[in-house]
């Protein structure tokens, strides 16, 4: 079973798991960053899954909320590194759902990847320090 994670605003995350090719749940939760793990940890026990059931993680690395890009791409990391799994690493310019995905990954020609960096469309917006 594959995990799939996708956020791109800082107040959404949506989540998947598909098997074969089929995606088996999906949902999409307004939380922020600081609960995405919690609710990965929760939509497992809810299907009677472990990490250990996981076999690739698929993981969309932007564009959209560096914040909530960072916070996927750590999670989609860290499962792929504890469990020696691949990570797939998609950007996803239009914004797709995990569902419209799904739908076209063999077209995406994807690689396994030991990690997943994220894919920022701007410059990040840094607050500049005050002068005294």
């Amino acid at each position: 079973m594959q995990l799939f994670l996708r956020s791109q605003d800082i107040r959404e995350l949506e989540i998947g798991l598909f098997e074969n090719e089929e995606l088996l749940f999906c949902s999409t939760v307004d939380i922020g960053p600081e609960e995405h793990l919690k609710h990965v940890d929760d939509v497992l026990k809810k299907h009677g899954k472990t990490l250990g059931d996981i076999d690739g993680v698929y993981v969309v690395t932007g564009p959209g909320s560096f914040t909530a890009s960072r916070v996927s791409i750590t999670i989609a990391n860290t499962i792929a590194f504890t469990q020696e799994i691949p990570v797939y690493a998609i950007e996803n310019l239009q914004k797709k759902t995990i569902a419209e995905l799904c739908k076209t990954l063999k077209d995406l020609d994807l690689k396994e990847q030991q990690w997943a960096q994220p894919f920022y469309d701007r410059p990040p917006m840094i607050t500049q320090a005050k002068s005294s």
